[in-house]
């Protein structure tokens, strides 16, 4: 059986996040715009476009420990979805957040080793068991006045025009795999919505002639102001 391709992307070199809604997570609190920035942020910077990181990332990861970027990686062209499944406060204004990306509308141009020809990688059909901690704290900044990331952010751009990290700063990211019935394996596992039906279920890379879309965020960001 013919596997349905994903949709095409109308440019090279984009990649867009569409996050869902979550009871554990006001996305257009400021909690919802710190971790959105940091997260967007890591994966931008993790996935050879350093440059693509958002004003005052640098600054709200100082000290942080987390995976090392790649900047001479292949730019992820596609559409990340992204879920946040746990939140709490862990200690006086300490933060731990879980989250579950799911890549199978992610891709990257390559040579297909099959053909020799130029290609995309178009994600794969494994099914994601794995999430992602942030642990981050509300802290004042170094002149020791506390700014908040401002709030209701939303819109049809894929950035952030300006510094939406207020002074708080990002303690440590690190990822972890869970086997199917333990800890945060069943908030987890699946594949990203619209993922084609008959897409193959394997963690093997899938080759096409085009990459998948990266469509409109969500809930994306405003424009900078006027």
């Amino acid at each position: 059986m013919e596997t349905a391709p994903f949709p095409h992307a109308e440019q090279e070199n984009s990649l867009s996040f569409r996050w869902s809604d979550a009871s554990t997570l006001d996305l257009m609190s400021s909690d919802g715009t710190f971790l959105r920035a940091v997260i967007e942020s890591c994966r931008h910077a993790t996935s050879g476009a350093p440059d693509a990181v958002y004003p005052g990332f640098g600054e709200a990861m100082a000290g942080a420990v987390t995976p090392p970027p790649d900047p001479d990686g292949p730019p992820l062209l596609g559409t990340s979805y992204v879920k946040v499944v746990r939140g709490q406060e862990v200690a006086d204004g300490v933060v731990e957040a879980w989250y579950c990306e799911y890549t199978n509308h992610l891709g990257y141009k390559v040579i297909d080793p099959k053909s020799d020809d130029a290609a995309y990688v178009i994600g794969n059909g494994g099914t994601t068991r794995s999430a992602w901690r942030v642990e981050y704290s509300r802290s004042p900044g170094d002149d020791g006045l506390l700014v908040l990331p401002p709030s209701n952010q939303k819109g049809d751009q894929g950035a952030p025009s300006s510094n939406v990290f207020g002074s708080w700063k990002v303690l440590s990211i690190n990822t972890e795999s869970f086997a199917p019935g333990t800890f945060l394996a069943n908030d987890c596992i699946g594949q990203a919505p619209d993922t084609p039906w008959n897409w193959p279920l394997t963690d093997e890379p899938q080759y096409g002639p085009e990459a998948a879309a990266a469509l409109p965020p969500y809930p994306g960001w405003p424009e900078a102001p006027g």
